[in-house]
């Protein structure tokens, strides 16, 4: 009889434990929001336009992309920012394939990971040349403030659960 009670009180723990998650889930597909502070589908999509706008310059345009920053237009400096256009397509469409999933804590936690981090980087470098050289172009300080934005963003993102947490009714 012990193990009658022990395979019951299982059975119950289990169907506890759906109906938390169930509460969970519905709350998210409710269209209510999933977290107060930040909807991560404005993020994604506008990170990813925000990327394959970059990617569609630097994979059709490199040559004139180099001549705008001043760069030396060699076949290798073509080359590597069509490679660079490339990275930023495959990132704009992760950010686009992603943006209706729930994004933050532990879910799609790589996701998350890599937008920080690429934003996070590069947003570092930018800072970091507009501070020790004022007189670069108005566009790098544009590109600059927007990876700070993206950067805070997703750090956001990365650190908060997107799920609030309140009992069920």
């Amino acid at each position: 009889m012990i193990w009658l009670q022990a395979i019951i009180k299982k059975k119950n723990k289990t169907k506890e434990r759906k109906q938390n998650l169930t509460f969970v889930f519905q709350k998210y597909t409710g269209n209510k929001p999933v977290a107060e502070f930040m909807n991560s589908k404005i993020i994604m999509t506008s990170s990813a336009a925000v990327l394959a706008a970059a990617a569609f310059i630097f994979t059709f345009m490199p040559l004139e992309f180099l001549r705008y920053t001043n760069l030396e237009s060699t076949k290798t400096a073509e080359l590597l920012v069509q490679v660079l256009g490339a990275l930023y397509f495959g990132f704009a469409m992760l950010n686009w394939m992603t943006r209706t999933s729930i994004i933050g804590g532990i879910y799609n936690k790589p996701i998350a990971v890599a937008n920080f981090s690429h934003f996070f980087i590069a947003g570092i470098a930018l800072v970091k040349a507009v501070l020790y050289n004022p007189d670069l172009s108005y566009a790098i300080w544009i590109i600059a403030v927007i990876y700070a934005f993206f950067t805070i963003c997703f750090g956001i993102i990365f650190s908060r659960n997107p799920i609030t947490e309140k009992e069920p009714a």
